[in-house]
């Protein structure tokens, strides 16, 4: 008959340790990048299986990749901040044995913290729900609220990178000498607003919708507690309701009055110079 799983009525946050670098001889056989990318993964998988059975893991291999290679952090810092997070744990599973995953064990074993080496032997948390997202269903999600998140923060960089461009752009035009040039000044934030500002913002907030439901999609199956755009979402709303003229105003509604000023000032600007603007054309 099998025995009973272990049920604990806390959840732990835990220190994933293992190997990250290639030995020496995967970096002989030019298979180190080969060996990273297993070791990451099998780290990775190690979390998913944590996360599901209630825990919450810390996993340097994800967190740190390429710290040392590619941005130059100090291999001294980096065995710091580990030793550091491990303190800060509850317990410490160890997946296999490298010197830095060996050197992490060492706080994990002087803190008096429990120590795993098989999933079967971490405890459940009691009346935790069992998600019904399988290993790489969780990680299809993750990937794809990264690359919403990074969707999102790339669409309103662009909107207003091209706004400060189109501005400048104002601001030749209002300085000029001619009237009648100066009288086409906010024409183009006016274009700007219409055919950028206005279509992006719509697919930034289609992303911003999606971000929440993946939050929730995690809160919910993972009983992790991810509420950002949650609670930016919420803030939007609450700056439609009618308490808007009291609080503050979004910054598409502050923008929406700005260029409705600006189109009316265009049209009397048109209007005062129609006739300069007419013999303009037919005489120039």
């Amino acid at each position: 008959m099998r025995e009973q799983s272990k049920q604990t009525a806390k959840r732990f946050y835990i220190y994933v340790s293992g190997p990250y670098s290639p030995t020496a001889e995967e970096s002989a056989a030019d298979k180190g990048e080969q060996a990273i990318q297993q070791n990451i993964e099998e780290a990775r998988q190690i979390a998913f299986a944590l996360i599901r059975k209630g825990h919450i893991p810390f996993v340097p291999h994800t967190m740190m990749a390429g710290w040392e290679d590619r941005y130059s952090i100090d291999r001294k810092v980096a065995i710091d901040l580990c030793e550091r997070w491990v303190a800060r744990c509850d317990a410490f599973f160890f997946i296999g044995s490298s010197p830095g995953a060996e050197s992490e064990r060492k706080v994990a074993v002087e803190l008096g913290l429990p120590i795993y080496r098989n999933l079967e032997d971490v405890p459940e948390v009691a009346g935790q729900q069992p998600t019904s997202l399988s290993a790489q269903a969780l990680e299809v999600q993750l990937e794809e609220y990264k690359q919403c998140a990074e969707s999102y923060r790339h669409t309103y960089a662009t909107i207003w990178q091209a706004g400060a461009l189109i501005a400048a752009g104002a601001g030749l035009l209002a300085a000029s000498r001619d009237p009648i040039v100066q009288a086409f000044a906010p024409l183009p934030p006016l274009a700007w607003y219409l055919a950028v500002f206005l279509p992006m913002d719509g697919y930034g907030e289609q992303r911003s919708r999606r971000l929440q439901e993946l939050e929730e999609l995690f809160s919910s199956e993972l009983g992790i507690q991810m509420y950002h755009f949650r609670k930016f979402n919420e803030k939007r709303k609450e700056a439609l309701g009618p308490r808007r003229l009291l609080g503050r105003w979004r910054v598409k509604q502050a923008l929406g009055i700005i260029m409705l000023c600006l189109g009316i000032l265009q049209g009397i600007l048109l209007f005062s110079i129609f006739p300069k603007l007419v013999m303009w054309l037919l005489w120039p």
